[in-house]
């Protein structure tokens, strides 16, 4: 869900259309895998202990495209909204994320 693999790829194809070279892995401008993924866990909120979640996406045509339901949120997404019912507390958490 992350996008770690489409970030990867915008940044080579900008480095490739620009001819400049991609900045050190690990630095502020190409960060690494995990680092990528820390930073995206951090920005999730807290799973509930009980509950039910839901994941949408349109890809990335986000104005046009139909949205569709994400059942196994296992692939690199663009754009999707996160949305988590917390059934003790009685709320809900939503998460969007966007890639341009």
């Amino acid at each position: 869900m992350a996008a770690i693999d489409s970030a990867k790829r915008q940044r080579q194809a900008s480095a490739d259309l620009t001819g400049q070279p991609l900045a050190p892995e690990g630095s502020v401008y190409n960060p690494g895998e995990q680092q990528m993924l820390a930073q995206f866990s951090a920005s999730l909120p807290q799973p509930p202990a009980r509950g039910l979640f839901q994941v949408r996406t349109a890809g990335d045509d986000v104005l046009h495209a139909p949205k569709r339901i994400v059942t196994t949120p296992d692939t690199d997404l663009i754009d999707f909204m996160l949305i988590m019912l917390d059934d003790d507390r009685q709320r809900v958490l939503i998460k969007v994320s966007t890639h341009y």
